[in-house]
């Protein structure tokens, strides 16, 4: 539901940036507002479609590098939205798909008792 997904997302973005980030609270805030969108979406979407996840997980890559290129923007760095969009974004949206596919699939069985169509 909403608020497991959204503690989900928040636990997710904090660990994310305690360990790996520069700056604190950046995971924190795009995980929270991804997963929050989410869980708004929730009863309006066929959680037993392979497309869902799929659809859902490249929206929130490009998401949270829309944030990135964003805080950039802010921060007054160099790199920009293009760079990411362009050269970034499509390698890890292809590799978050597939790695949400292979666990949405068994978690979705696990959890629903039937397949995905």
């Amino acid at each position: 539901g909403l608020q497991r997904g959204l503690g989900f997302g928040l636990m997710a973005g904090l660990l994310q940036d305690l360990f790996f980030s520069k700056a604190l609270g950046f995971n924190v805030l795009v995980y929270g507002l991804i997963a929050l969108g989410i869980g708004i979406l929730e009863s309006k979407l066929f959680k037993d479609n392979r497309l869902t996840p799929a659809v859902l997980v490249i929206g929130s890559t490009a998401l949270y590098y829309v944030a990135a290129a964003a805080v950039c923007g802010l921060a007054e760095e160099t790199v920009g939205i293009g760079y990411l969009m362009m050269h970034k974004l499509p390698i890890e949206a292809l590799y978050n798909t597939a790695v949400c596919l292979l666990f949405y699939r068994r978690l979705f069985a696990r959890v629903y008792g039937y397949g995905l169509r």
